[in-house]
């Protein structure tokens, strides 16, 4: 089940970490399941941009492409150094 999907257009009134999109699994037998289709999801639309997301050599934070630093701890982006 797929909860926020349409709340992007209240952001600003609405606090935006409740306009997130989020991913309920109400039966447990489908978890992995449900991890497999958020994987292929996000490897779909890293490849359609042809950017991949990055993780941070200081936190390990997973980072989208445009961020040329960490969005948890700040470090730089050291993948092209």
């Amino acid at each position: 089940m797929i909860k926020n999907e349409t709340l992007g257009g209240g952001l600003g009134e609405i606090p935006f970490l409740d306009c997130q999109p989020e991913v309920w699994v109400l039966d447990d037998a489908n978890v992995e399941r449900a991890r497999r289709v958020l994987d292929a999801a996000l490897h779909e639309r890293t490849a359609l941009d042809g950017h991949a997301v990055w993780h941070c050599a200081q936190c390990g934070e997973t980072n989208e492409p445009q961020f040329a630093a960490c969005f948890n701890c700040g470090s730089a982006d050291t993948r092209s150094s």
